[in-house]
């Protein structure tokens, strides 16, 4: 399942497109790169402008 705070004003659809591809390699057992390693996260910038930053992590139930 995919968690987040609420966003006010609502969860922008540029910066869901850019993320929702690594949100949905999580959802389905992927590891990711990150940084200079591996990991079950990712960091998405506002394509905007970088205005707004997500840090998505993987979390088990």
């Amino acid at each position: 399942m995919f968690y987040h705070r609420r966003f006010m004003p609502p969860f922008c659809h540029k910066l869901w497109n850019c993320a929702y591809p690594s949100v949905y390699a999580l959802q389905n057992g992927a590891i990711l790169d990150y940084g200079n390693g591996k990991a079950s996260a990712f960091d998405v910038k506002c394509p905007d402008g970088g205005r707004v930053t997500i840090h998505g992590i993987l979390i088990d139930d």
